[in-house]
């Protein structure tokens, strides 16, 4: 009777997913470094900045590039006025 108890027990505990994790928001003020390479140099260049400084960053650079999208697809172009 037992081992039947168990058994069931068991299957039970089985068939129920675990729970998902908690995914915590990531501390901005958390400092991340990353390795960069570094034009003239065999050497690669570390830069340390906080994750809301590496967000600031991305976006804008996501932003550069959409803009010289715009431009490119535009055909506005940045020269010297002629003579």
């Amino acid at each position: 009777m037992s081992l039947l108890v168990l058994f069931m027990a068991a299957t039970v505990g089985a068939a129920d997913p675990p729970p998902a994790p908690v995914k915590a928001a990531p501390d901005p003020n958390r400092v991340i470094c990353h390795d960069e390479p570094d034009t003239g140099s065999r050497f690669n260049k570390r830069t340390c900045m906080t994750q809301a400084q590496w967000s600031d960053r991305t976006a804008k650079a996501e932003e550069m590039q959409r803009v010289n999208s715009q431009r490119a697809g535009l055909g506005v172009t940045q020269s010297a006025p002629g003579p």
